[in-house]
């Protein structure tokens, strides 16, 4: 009795551990987004985030775009992000260049 009580409880806990080690990593989108905030110096509010894949992330706001990587931290309950690469700016296209001036009126000499 003592042996199957031992084997049911050895179970238990190694069953524990496996659904405690492959627990997935909170989203790291909300980080993302107040971390790009201060990079891109935009309001939080106007920062979109989205995965990229992986543990890997792209921020666009106020028309510049960063990308991250970040990390989950099991000690830290926290994800850590960092930028990926040089921060890039985008905006409305440029306006086409203006046309040439008309050309200055010549003066004709009076006939004579």
């Amino acid at each position: 009795m003592q042996r199957s009580l031992l084997a049911a409880v050895s179970s238990v806990a190694l069953l524990a551990g496996c659904v405690i080690s492959t627990v997935k990593a909170p989203t790291a989108i909300p980080d993302v987004q107040r971390r790009a905030a201060y990079d891109l110096q935009c309001a939080e509010a106007q920062v979109s985030v989205r995965e990229l894949g992986g543990n890997a992330y792209s921020a666009m706001g106020c028309q510049r775009e960063q990308q991250y990587v970040c990390e989950w931290s099991s000690t830290n309950q926290s994800n850590t992000c960092v930028r990926d690469g040089d921060m890039r700016s985008y905006g409305p296209p440029a306006p086409p260049p203006a046309a040439p001036p008309p050309p200055a009126p010549t003066s004709v000499p009076p006939p004579g």
